[in-house]
């Protein structure tokens, strides 16, 4: 309270002074109710999410939960959640600019290179300029100026399963810490959804393998042909791993490989490659057959010693023996 240097009569000083009590009193109660509805907002937006984690096991419902109820307690008007899919990362849900019906991917090593311990701001959240609510490369935007907030989601080992990302803030001011650990807290639950539908992914994954070995196991017991257990296995093989398409190859006394069989997305192998090959020829079948363990090759692209191969070159990558 401003009165202009004047004249006051004897007592206007106190009267003053008692003003200013009764008016900092009232801002107080108005500061203290503004604060209790924000507290109350939140933590229904948290109960929000938390009820969708336990009736749903579908994380992209939760994932759009989370950027809802973040957005409508904190000063950002748009928020993105983005999950790891091993080198890459998948737009699972968006709220306000984006739109999660694009199927945005990025590399993860954009968002790795973004986040550094200079721009970190709480215990799973970073301040980094934003483009498209991606983190910008260098030289995009300045470096400097603020435009976004990205917090990561991790699994119990520390790795990043996903990331929360909060761009476009209403009043352009920057975070402060009770909004960082307001927006911390739930990217937490969207950790815990996400931890959960990998859980039940895994879970799911693994009774498909023991049923597809169980088929195998019944196969053998029933005598079958060989072409036919051949078949079971390769089959059963393409449809439980990563790879878009498996093939089985024979080996004989005379070092010599022959396919036996093949499944999956462009499963008919050219007849150049149905051998017999000579194992001593292709440094990838010397390899597997001199190795007690199994040969696995991510990127034979980026593989100089098995770049050569003439049977990672008919049947594509990545291959496993």
């Amino acid at each position: 309270l401003r009165v202009r240097p004047e004249h006051f009569p004897a007592g206007t000083r106190r009267l003053l002074e008692v003003v200013v009590q009764r008016l900092a009193a009232v801002l107080h109660r108005i500061q203290q109710q503004r604060y209790d509805q924000a507290r109350d907002t939140e933590r229904t937006q948290l109960f929000l999410v938390s009820a969708s984690i336990a009736q749903e096991l579908d994380f992209e419902l939760v994932a759009e939960r989370v950027v809802l109820g973040v957005t409508s307690v904190t000063d950002f008007a748009d928020a993105t959640v983005e999950v790891r899919h091993g080198r890459v990362l998948q737009r699972a849900a968006a709220f306000g600019n984006g739109d999660p019906s694009d199927a945005v991917t990025s590399k993860i090593a954009l968002w790795q290179e973004a986040l550094v311990d200079e721009h970190r701001v709480g215990e799973l959240s970073y301040r980094v300029p934003l483009r498209d609510a991606l983190p910008a490369r260098p030289g995009e935007q300045n470096g400097s100026t603020f435009s976004g907030l990205v917090t990561e989601l991790l699994d119990r080992d520390g790795g990043v399963l996903g990331y929360l990302t909060l761009s476009r803030p209403r009043t352009g001011a920057e975070p402060t810490e009770q909004m960082v650990q307001t927006i911390e807290l739930f990217a937490r639950q969207a950790q815990i959804a996400l931890v959960n539908a990998s859980l039940y992914v895994e879970a799911k994954r693994q009774r498909d393998i023991a049923q597809a070995l169980t088929l195998v196991t019944s196969a053998v017991s029933q005598s079958l042909e060989t072409d036919e257990i051949l078949e079971i296995c390769c089959k059963a093989a393409q449809t439980h791993s990563v790879g878009e398409r498996a093939a089985i190859y024979l080996l004989d006394e005379h070092g010599q490989v022959t396919l036996a069989t093949s499944y999956g997305r462009d499963s008919d192998v050219p007849d150049s490659a149905r051998g017999p090959l000579l194992v001593a020829d292709d440094p990838l079948l010397t390899e597997a057959v001199q190795s007690p363990r199994p040969v696995v090759v991510g990127d034979l692209a980026e593989s100089a010693r098995y770049s050569g191969s003439w049977l990672a070159r008919e049947l594509g990558l990545p291959i496993q023996f």
